[in-house]
């Protein structure tokens, strides 16, 4: 289903040199993730504690009970400004998305909320990307999707990338797979706030 032109080339680059590439920190080598259950909420918020307002149109919700539009609802802090909303799980298996996508589980790397969804790609788990090979996260600040690595790629984890050559912006050096060359390369990728 998922393998690829670049799970081919691994197998045969491996075959010939009888060697493997460095290991990739962030692969997925089968969906563990997705049968763990997420843990609660982070809102937090009780009315009349402490002098807190948990009433208006930025929050959606006070606890994970008020979240019941969707499957596994949490009700999380908004991030940066004062409010809750609830989140949902698109999927919990590999399964539950189209075949060409992949199930990015709480937990998996460039994750930053606490709900599953699925995510496109050329691989769901290590096998995938043949003999050796390594089904890895691309977060561009957050995961958009799984990716086989290759005998091209310039990098493999992110401390691969040197900070030097983002120090200009307000970013940091991230290993990523870019679909215009097909291979993974260093990037300086916004940080997210």
């Amino acid at each position: 289903m998922f393998r690829s032109t670049f799970a081919v080339g691994i197998a045969a680059l491996m075959g010939t040199c009888g060697c493997s590439q460095p290991a990739a920190i962030n692969h997925r080598a089968n969906n563990a993730l997705c049968s763990t259950l997420a843990g609660p909420g982070d809102c937090g918020c009780t009315a009349g504690t402490g002098g807190a307002s948990c009433s208006g149109p930025e929050f959606t919700c006070t606890s994970d009970n008020d979240c019941t539009q969707g499957i596994n609802g949490r009700c999380i802090h908004s991030g940066a400004g004062a409010g809750c909303g609830c989140t949902y799980d698109q999927c919990s298996s590999d399964n539950d998305c189209p075949t060409t996508e992949t199930c990015a589980c709480h937990g998996s790397p460039y994750t930053y909320g606490s709900d599953n969804f699925c995510v496109a790609g050329n691989c769901r788990i290590d096998s995938d990307c043949g003999i050796n090979g390594f089904c890895s996260a691309s977060g561009e600040p957050s995961i958009v999707g799984y990716f086989c690595h290759t005998p091209q790629d310039t990098c493999i984890n992110d401390n691969d990338c040197s900070a030097h050559d983002c120090r200009n912006t307000p970013s940091e050096p991230r290993c990523v797979y870019s679909r215009s060359v097909k291979r993974w390369q260093c990037a300086c990728i916004p940080i997210p706030v």
